[in-house]
């Protein structure tokens, strides 16, 4: 029971979370470790789980460890993740890939195709079918 239990709350979650029209978006939390990293610079360091207030050694950021947790992972979907292609802050920018360069498409597949079944055609034809024709 209890390895099945958190797999279906969070499909449980998932389920809703879509049928209200929102977004199910899973932190790898052993990636982000979101209860070690501060929210304001992103320097990491342990803590003991009795530990409940985050205060950042290296710029004094200090809030309760689960809301620091929370802006963490809040950071990591709308600026680090590539969860939507791009950082949900960017959408609309210009894309900082370059311009696409042209490589065909479905004009220049037919007519490559048109020229193949050409090609065939005049190699299949026979004879006796040329003269069936005219």
């Amino acid at each position: 029971m209890l390895d099945v239990g958190i797999g279906m709350l969070k499909s449980a979650i998932e389920y809703k979370v879509t049928e209200a029209g929102g977004q199910y978006i899973e932190i790898p939390t052993q990636k982000v470790k979101p209860s070690q990293t501060c929210p304001s610079c992103g320097h990491q360091q342990k803590k003991e789980l009795s530990e409940r207030v985050h205060t950042c050694l290296q710029c004094g950021y200090t809030a309760d460890r689960d809301v620091a947790a929370a802006q963490v992972m809040l950071n990591w979907v709308l600026y680090d993740s590539t969860v939507f292609g791009t950082s949900i802050v960017k959408r609309g920018e210009p894309s900082s890939t370059p311009s696409p360069t042209p490589c065909g498409g479905m004009a220049q597949l037919g007519s490559a195709k048109r020229k193949k079944h050409s090609l065939l055609d005049g190699i299949l034809e026979t004879p006796s079918s040329r003269s069936r024709v005219g």
